[in-house]
């Protein structure tokens, strides 16, 4: 799970960046991330979009690709788990399934340690609905009073029906002077209008100092 902390606040930790942020919608705001478990960053590194010129290296969070199912995600409102991959199988040659999210739905991924160092993360995506809806990305965390809190959204867009690498999306946690090294984060995937229908596939976040 890329988080050093004992199995119970990891437990705790995972409902509260999942299910509560589902439910709960946290609002945007400015204060100061924090780490409650004391996560270190603990990476698994490659370059996973070198076909697509980017030779960044990459750490994946859990179950990245959903070839364990839906485990480490939270799924609501027909989030599911499908047949069909992204074809460059980044993940690795037998993945055959990625994340389907019809509108109305929602995704978060299990959180994932991360410092400053950490600016940016990438997925695949192909648009399944209306070429004229987006895809709402954000980044959720703990803020120093405990409270979860969210990034302002990225909305991707797209009317390409194949898969397709989105661009690098700033994580945006660590630029309002944090008072931690590091901090569990985890994102959150969210179509936007009632005819928006999009799949993702391999959610993965390039450390930016062990990269370049």
């Amino acid at each position: 799970m890329q988080l050093s902390s004992g199995r119970r606040g990891l437990r705790v930790c995972l409902a509260a960046l999942g299910f509560a942020a589902i439910a709960a919608a946290p609002a945007h705001a400015k204060s100061s991330i924090a780490n409650p478990y004391d996560c270190k960053p603990d990476p698994t590194l490659t370059q996973p979009f070198a076909p697509f010129g980017d030779l960044g290296l990459y750490t994946p969070v859990a179950n990245a690709g959903v070839e364990a199912g839906a485990t480490s995600w939270s799924l609501a409102d027909g989030a599911a788990v499908v047949a069909g991959n992204e074809p460059w199988r980044i993940g690795g040659a037998a993945d055959s399934h990625s994340l389907d999210l019809p509108a109305g739905s929602s995704a978060v991924t299990a959180p994932i340690c991360i410092d400053e160092t950490y600016p940016y993360f990438r997925t695949f995506a192909l648009n399944a609905g209306s070429a004229k809806r987006s895809l709402e990305i954000d980044v959720l965390y703990y803020d120093t009073k405990g409270k979860l809190l969210n990034t302002k959204p990225y909305g991707y867009e797209s009317d390409a029906t194949t898969w397709q690498p989105t661009p690098t999306i700033a994580i945006e946690v660590f630029n309002k002077k944090p008072g931690v090294a590091a901090a569990p984060v985890a994102f959150r995937f969210m179509p936007k209008g009632k005819d928006a229908h999009f799949r993702i596939d391999d959610v993965y976040v390039d450390p930016y100092s062990r990269a370049r």
